[in-house]
């Protein structure tokens, strides 16, 4: 089970750098930044909660 969280918790990071890395190359990073951390820290709240 703990095997599972961790390849979730490891693959929403990957996916979550991948989807940061162009909106911080093309300048809008000052918007997309807020938005990703909430969105990454209710996914991580979700995880960890079920």
């Amino acid at each position: 089970m703990s095997k599972t969280l961790y390849f979730r918790f490891t693959a929403i990071l990957a996916v979550g750098l991948l989807a940061a890395f162009p909106a911080y190359a093309g300048g809008g990073g000052w918007f997309i930044k807020p938005l990703g951390l909430m969105l990454g820290g209710a996914m991580l709240l979700t995880i960890l909660l079920t």
